[in-house]
C-alpha cells in the first residue's frame, strides 16, 4: 500500500504536467485561428476566364476581371479602375468534371484605392494607384457541377503595404479565392467563360514572434513540472 501511495502521489506532477500541455497545445492552435483574420475582395461582374477542355491542358488565365472593393472588419475601401490578371500553375490531373492544377502562376491586381474616405466620389493624385495587390497560386480547381462552373485556389500574396497600413493588416497573407463562371463561347481546344461574381478572401499569416512566446511558455511549463518530478 506505501508503494502505491507514492506512485500516485508521484503520478500528480505527470498529470499537472499533461493538463498544462493540453491548455497551452490549445491556446497555440487558437492563436493561429486569431491571427488569421479575414479580409475580402469583392469581385464585379466583369472580365473573362478561359481553360482548356479535357482534350487540351492549358491552365486558367484571365483579364479584366473587376474588383470593386475591399472589406476588412469594419474598414471598407473601395477599389477604382480596379482589375485583375492572372494564370495558374499547370494542369496536374482531372477527375470527372473537375480540373486540378499545381503551384505557379501569378495574379495581379492594378487600381485606384480611395484612401481619403470622399465615399465613392473617385480617386485623385493624392489616392493610392498602381498596383494593389499581387500573388503566387498555391493550387487551383476548375468544377462543374449542377449546370454551373466554378474556379476555386489558393493563394499567397503580397499587398500594397499603403494599403496595408490603412486597414493595419500585414502585408504578406495566405487566401483563397471562388469566382463564380459564365460560359460564353467553347471550342474542341478551349472554353471562353465571363465571371458573374464571386470573391477572394485573405487570412493573415500568424506572426512568427507571438507563436514563439506561446511555443516558449509550453517549453518552460512543461520543463519546470519535469524537474519538480525527479528532484
Amino acid at each position: 500500500m506505501a508503494n502505491l501511495s507514492w506512485i500516485v502521489e508521484r503520478s500528480k506532477p505527470v498529470k499537472n504536467t499533461i493538463h498544462a500541455v493540453i491548455v497551452l497545445g490549445a491556446m497555440l492552435v487558437s492563436a493561429y485561428a486569431w491571427a488569421g483574420s479575414i479580409t475580402e475582395v469583392q469581385v464585379g461582374e466583369a472580365g473573362d476566364v478561359r481553360y482548356g477542355t479535357a482534350s487540351w491542358r492549358y491552365a486558367p488565365s484571365g483579364n479584366g476581371i473587376d474588383m470593386t472593393e475591399i472589406l476588412s472588419g469594419s474598414k471598407a475601401l473601395d477599389i477604382f479602375y480596379g482589375r485583375l490578371n492572372f494564370r495558374t500553375g499547370r494542369l496536374t490531373s482531372t477527375d470527372g468534371n473537375r480540373r486540378f492544377y499545381g503551384r505557379g502562376g501569378q495574379f495581379t491586381i492594378r487600381g485606384c484605392v480611395e484612401a481619403h474616405s470622399r465615399h465613392g466620389r473617385g480617386c485623385n493624385k493624392k489616392d493610392i494607384w498602381g498596383t494593389l495587390m499581387t500573388g503566387i497560386f498555391l493550387d487551383a480547381e476548375v468544377i462543374e457541377k449542377g449546370g454551373e462552373t466554378i474556379l476555386v485556389a489558393q493563394f499567397l500574396e503580397q499587398l500594397n503595404p499603403q494599403v496595408s497600413g490603412i486597414l493595419n493588416l500585414p502585408t504578406t497573407s495566405v487566401g483563397s479565392l471562388e469566382w463564380v463562371l459564365s460560359e460564353s463561347k467553347s471550342n474542341r481546344f478551349m472554353t471562353y467563360d465571363d465571371v458573374t461574381g464571386g470573391y477572394l478572401q485573405l487570412s493573415a499569416i500568424p506572426e512568427p514572434s507571438s507563436i514563439f512566446l506561446l511555443g516558449a511558455g509550453l517549453v518552460i511549463l512543461l520543463a519546470k513540472r519535469l524537474l519538480l518530478y525527479y528532484v
